[in-house]
């Protein structure tokens, strides 16, 4: 377990976000599942995000907070 600290504070806090679409339409297919993915892996490596996944109505995203 990964666990942040400063002088006599302890903390690991993860968020789960998801990103859904109005009326949940099928947007995310084919290949823009594929460009969405490549996106997500550079914003993955940039910001504290853990993991993301595209579907076919919405998106996940793990977030690790500061």
């Amino acid at each position: 377990m990964d666990i942040n600290k400063i002088s006599r504070t302890d903390w690991n806090y993860k968020c789960h976000v998801i990103s859904a679409l109005n009326y949940r339409k099928q947007a995310f297919y084919g290949r823009k599942t594929i460009g969405i993915g490549t996106m997500l892996k550079h914003l993955c490596y940039w910001k504290n995000i853990l993991e993301a996944e595209v579907c076919i109505y919405h998106v996940h995203m793990l977030l690790e907070m500061p």
